[in-house]
């Protein structure tokens, strides 16, 4: 594996979830040096910890469609990455996630929010 853009951006639990299975369907062995465990151990407690989150039955292309849905709302891209991650079901966790959530969205925004985790999520 190696570094192809230095902070390149935010990644959600999903394209993280992808990104080890991904590792785990590729052969390790053909790499120049076999590592003693493959995969890593702490490979595998992310993963397990990841697939038992809200990423474990989410797929990138709702993922993606929540995005395009809540374009309308004026969110930070954190903010999103975190409403993905957590998959909200609750307002105090919207108002958790969002700064200034009471000045910057209306009640009916907040729910909005709500029924697009849901729906999408």
């Amino acid at each position: 594996m190696r570094v192809v853009t230095l902070a390149g951006g935010l990644l959600t639990n999903v394209e993280c979830l992808d990104l080890l299975r991904e590792r785990a369907g590729t052969s390790a062995r053909a790499a120049a040096y076999p590592q003693p465990h493959d995969p890593f151990p702490t490979e595998l407690q992310c993963y397990d910890a990841l697939a038992a989150s809200p990423a474990g039955a989410q797929a990138r292309e709702r993922v993606q469609a929540f995005i395009d849905a809540v374009d309308a709302v004026e969110l930070t891209k954190a903010e999103i990455v975190q409403l993905i991650n957590l998959k909200p079901r609750e307002r105090v966790v919207i108002h958790a996630v969002v700064e200034s959530c009471a000045k910057r969205l209306s009640d009916d925004e907040v729910d909005d929010l709500l029924h697009l985790c849901e729906e999408y999520l």
